[in-house]
């Protein structure tokens, strides 16, 4: 299985706990989300990604 292609760089979002997430870009309009501690990775789209960032509140860090 192919793994898709990276388009842009990542943004790197953080809650108000101190938990990080690590977003990278790909084409399609397909996004993941990692979760900094766990290594845990969620493939979402646009609107869920944007849902993901309303309800834990997180801010863009760099």
């Amino acid at each position: 299985m192919n793994k898709p292609k990276e388009t842009n760089p990542m943004w790197v979002y953080a809650s108000t706990k101190g938990a990080r997430y690590i977003i990278r870009s790909y084409n399609l309009g397909k996004y993941t989300v990692e979760e900094e501690s766990t290594g845990q990775v969620e493939q979402m789209a646009i609107y869920q990604l944007l849902e993901f960032i309303k309800v834990f509140k997180l801010k863009k860090v760099k």
